[in-house]
């Protein structure tokens, strides 16, 4: 009996010091991010939120100080992301550990890191690809008009 209990002693002591060190290299691997969010005086004060898009989970929240929100803390993967404001909401972004993000709220543009260059880039060929598009005729050449002849629901 003595020896079981021992035996789990020892046991309770391998798995904490084990979850121990999963969560020092969980925590060793997070990166910091940031977000800076450039805004008017007139949200000066306001409370900001960043949450993740996903899952609508709030990451962060700051208040508005020298005309801009700055989101800062660790994330061990990036993730898709939108900041609010006064009941406003912006567009997708990404966040990304070790990165930095500007973010314009006029444009709905964010500048900095991979994910956000991608977007971008897919962005600008989806414009190319829409003006690329617009001068085609958009209407279909008149037809006479024909009668329904689906039957009727009374017959």
């Amino acid at each position: 009996m003595i020896i079981d209990k021992i035996s789990n002693t020892i046991n309770y002591r391998k798995l904490f010091v084990t979850g121990t060190a999963v969560l020092a290299v969980s925590a060793a691997m997070a990166g910091t991010y940031k977000v800076v969010v450039p805004l008017s005086e007139d949200e000066e004060g306001a409370m900001a939120y960043l949450s993740n898009y996903d899952t609508g989970e709030n990451i962060d929240s700051v208040l508005v100080a020298d005309n801009k929100a700055v989101f800062t803390g660790k994330l061990d993967k990036a993730i898709a992301a939108r900041m609010m404001l006064d009941g406003k909401r912006t567009g997708v972004f990404f966040v990304e550990p070790d990165a930095e993000v500007v973010l314009d709220v006029k444009t709905n543009e964010a500048k900095g890191g991979a994910l956000n260059a991608a977007k971008a880039g897919f962005a600008a060929k989806e414009r190319e690809l829409v003006a690329a598009f617009v001068p085609l005729p958009t209407r279909q050449p008149k037809r006479p008009y024909t009668k329904n002849t689906w039957p009727s629901a009374t017959a």
